[in-house]
């Protein structure tokens, strides 16, 4: 009886091994089958893009995009077929979220200047210095914040060493200071959250912005497409944004965030 009891007990893990060996080759086939997929669909967009066909090969990217989730590289890809499109409002959209992960990119700040030119907006948003100052501070990358840190920092020590070796009180505050700065900017990179939304680009001309988010209410303003505009809250179906000092709604489909 003993001797059946432990057969059964053999069997019984046998085919629990068999079952999870089978479950994992299962899995990996089809990991393997899904990368294979996205690779397809990779050059099969890339090939579409080269001949021209730039809504096949947006889609493409789209469908991609979709199924990664979160991509600078996509939406970098996106952003060109925008253009070729000639949808550079959606354009501009892409690049700007390209831009949070990609923000030492050559090709994207080329596309991004490329597609304000287009649209017409370089030199016409800025409206101050110091609100030109503050709205890039806001929109800097961790990657940005790290390195200008760093160097602000490691500049501020290396001339606080020279002042103390020629005891040079006055360059030594001052090197203190710039030092405590790039400490300071370092900080920020360190807190950042990397998924928080800095903007809003209108995609749609004429959008109305409202006091309140409800479509029966008086626009105070209408907006062209490509306009940028700070982010400040959402709620559903609607996008609240701070433009000119002043907050506003807007509906959620005409409001690309970045």
């Amino acid at each position: 009886m003993s001797a059946l009891s432990a057969t059964a007990r053999v069997l019984r893990v046998h085919a629990l091994v068999c079952g999870l060996a089978f479950l994992v080759a299962v899995c990996a086939g089809s990991g393997r089958a899904q990368a294979t997929a996205h690779v397809n669909r990779a050059e099969a967009a890339e090939s579409a893009y080269r001949a021209g066909d730039y809504e096949r090969a947006k889609a493409a990217w789209s469908t991609l995009l979709e199924e990664r989730g979160e991509d600078p590289r996509l939406e970098y890809d996106l952003g060109n077929c925008e253009y070729r499109l000639g949808n550079h409002a959606r354009a501009l959209w892409r690049f700007e979220r390209a831009k949070r992960r990609l923000g030492g990119d050559e090709r994207v700040r080329f596309n991004l200047a490329l597609t304000e030119r287009a649209l017409g907006l370089q030199g016409v948003e800025s409206t101050s210095f110091f609100r030109d100052v503050s709205e890039r501070l806001r929109s800097m990358t961790i990657g940005e914040w790290f390195w200008t840190g760093l160097w602000i920092e490691l500049a501020g020590l290396a001339l606080l060493a020279l002042a103390l070796t020629k005891k040079w009180r006055m360059l030594a505050a001052f090197a203190l200071l710039v030092a405590i700065s790039g400490g300071a900017a370092l900080a920020r990179a360190a807190t950042l959250d990397p998924d928080r939304i800095v903007g809003v680009v209108i995609l749609e001309e004429q959008t109305a912005v409202r006091a309140e988010p409800r479509t029966e209410l008086a626009p105070l303003m209408k907006l062209s497409a490509g306009v940028r505009a700070r982010y400040v809250a959402s709620s559903p179906g609607w996008v609240r944004i701070r433009i000119q000092d002043r907050d506003g709604w807007v509906e959620r489909g005409a409001a690309g965030l970045y």
